[in-house]
């Protein structure tokens, strides 16, 4: 199974990797992998504004794809675009709305302007739409990593960046793709979660009900962190599905 990254707002974590060196044997298994860019120097809020631009092209191989949290949006545009190349769509805590319908901003895991949580970047001027988000720091603990060993909680603070917020709009614009009904949805619930409470979660599955769900029950907004062994048994157990 090819490396994976599974990411949400401002995060990009791994959630398997190999060695740069590596070379692993042909597989014929769906593999795992993330739909959105790693922000570098030519990739930042400013600079990805669309939602093309912010989920990246799907290589040839059928793709196991797994979104975090705002991640979802991501993963739903690719099955839209690229339903035959994608075997398995896994929404973890994630948004996953179904392409033309009604979503309400209140089901979503980014609740912006709420609670002042929020600092904006202004990319293109301060009388513009913003271009990026990220949350402050002082509330990162609590909305992100409440069940989260510390080490990890500081490393990823430090590692978070804005998020193309902008780009995200584009989400509520799909247009519905009949064979992209096909493909099987898997959503894990997040039970301890601050920032994606369960109401919230449970209403996404009930507006557009995947295959299969799973509770990770000492989970925060951050699984890869609070549980990763967890994490890692019901994605196999998931992927197992299609065997």
């Amino acid at each position: 199974m090819e490396p994976a990254t599974e990411h949400g707002v401002g995060t990009n974590s791994p959630l398997f990797s190999t060695p740069p060196d590596s070379n692993p044997p042909p597989s014929t298994s769906p593999a795992l992998e993330s739909t959105s860019p790693t922000l570098t120097p030519s990739l930042t809020p400013t600079t990805i504004t669309s939602l093309s631009s912010l989920s990246c092209p799907i290589s040839l191989l059928t793709k196991v794809l797994v979104g975090h949290s705002m991640g979802g949006g991501s993963v739903t545009a690719a099955l839209c675009k690229f339903p035959h190349k994608i075997s398995m769509a896994v929404y973890l805590a994630a948004y996953m709305v179904q392409p033309g319908s009604a979503s309400s901003p209140h089901n979503s895991p980014m609740h912006l302007g709420e609670d002042d949580i929020w600092e904006y970047i202004y990319g293109e001027g301060v009388n513009e739409t913003p271009t990026g988000v990220i949350m402050k720091e002082q509330f990162r603990r609590h909305h992100y990593y409440s069940q989260s060993p510390l080490e990890d909680v500081t490393l990823a603070s430090k590692l978070l960046r804005p998020a193309a917020v902008r780009a995200m709009l584009g989400f509520g614009k799909l247009s519905p793709n009949p064979a992209a009904e096909k493909v099987p949805r898997v959503f894990i619930k997040t039970a301890k979660d601050n920032q994606f409470s369960m109401l919230r979660q449970d209403r996404m599955v009930e507006n557009w009900p995947p295959s299969q769900v799973y509770v990770l029950k000492e989970s925060d907004h951050s699984p890869f962190f609070s549980v990763p062994t967890t994490l890692f048994i019901y994605l196999l157990r998931a992927i197992s599905f299609l065997q």
